[in-house]
């Protein structure tokens, strides 16, 4: 925005604008902070708290915990506060999930073919396929 300043007693700002191709909206655009709290500090110290004892906990279940005790706050801002703090934890990773296998149809001959069935009920007893 500098180049604007400079050059504006020179040419107009239209002209400096389709030279330089910065648009006049980003030469007018005025950023704005939000002074708004919308969370007094009593809940915030509430979940900061609740978070910081439970540490294993996720937002999720610290919610759940402060709706318990009386405690009425919207999911997302318990979410907002402990990633403001610094005490969201990191997302989970899925381990241990099988990939779809098919057991029923062999791609050779003289293959063997796999079943989960382990155990077959009969009206003796049990019967070992393994």
């Amino acid at each position: 925005m500098m180049l604007f300043s400079n050059l504006k007693n020179t040419f107009s700002l239209r002209e400096i604008s389709s030279i330089s191709g910065i648009s006049l909206s980003s030469y007018y655009y005025n950023e704005t902070t939000r002074h708004v709290k919308r969370i007094n500090a009593e809940t915030e110290k509430a979940i900061i708290s609740a978070a910081s004892e439970r540490a294993t906990y996720g937002y999720r279940r610290i919610w759940a915990f402060l709706r318990n005790s009386g405690l009425t706050v919207n999911r997302k801002t318990v979410r907002r506060v402990l990633r403001s703090n610094n005490l969201s934890l990191p997302a989970s990773k899925h381990r241990g999930r099988t990939q779809k296998r098919n057991l029923f149809h062999p791609t050779g001959p003289d293959q063997l073919w796999e079943t989960d069935i382990t155990y077959i009920p009969t009206g003796r007893g049990t019967i070992s396929c393994a």
